[in-house]
């Protein structure tokens, strides 16, 4: 995979290039480190074979994050794996393995919202211009769309927590 990157040394102009890749955890630590050098990312994208994926650049913060996508994928393969919970005794712990998956997730989506929030903080200081205007808008428009996506995860989490003991 190509990942391709729109990024400049604080305020000056921008640089294009592109990177071969084995997996998307890498392209993602490739970004964070991009971010903790003090780059400023404008734009990102992966290509794979004949998809192309637009990363949302707001959610970097300099942080490593492949070893958590790499423990997600982990605790997925490990849910896909286990035989569908057909028989009561299975049910409880289907719905367990559920809510504790929604809480890992919910986990995940509020420390990206803390994230880019400390970044808007940051970007309402700067000086009043087209790319001020541009990045909060951005920004805010990204936690809106996160905290909705936040609710949905809440309120999937109360109803597989509902589920728990039923027969």
């Amino acid at each position: 995979m190509t990942l391709h990157v729109t990024s400049s040394p604080g305020d000056k102009p921008s640089n294009d290039f592109s990177c071969q890749l084995d997996s998307i955890e890498d392209a993602f630590d490739a970004l964070n480190t991009l971010v903790v050098v003090g780059q400023t990312l404008h734009g990102a994208y992966l290509v794979d074979q004949d998809h192309i994926f637009t990363i949302p650049v707001a959610a970097f913060d300099g942080q490593p994050i492949g070893d958590t996508i790499t423990r997600l994928e982990k605790e997925w393969q490990y849910l896909l794996d286990k035989p569908s919970p057909d028989k009561a005794n299975n049910a409880n712990q289907f719905w367990q393995e559920r809510v504790d998956s929604l809480t890992t997730r919910i986990q995940n989506a509020q420390r990206m919202i803390a994230n880019v929030e400390g970044l808007l903080a940051r970007a309402t200081e700067w000086k009043a211009g087209a790319l001020k205007t541009h990045t909060v808008n951005r920004y805010t428009r990204y936690i809106i769309r996160e905290k909705a996506y936040l609710m949905k995860l809440s309120r999937l989490q109360k109803m597989a927590q509902g589920k728990q003991g039923e027969p």
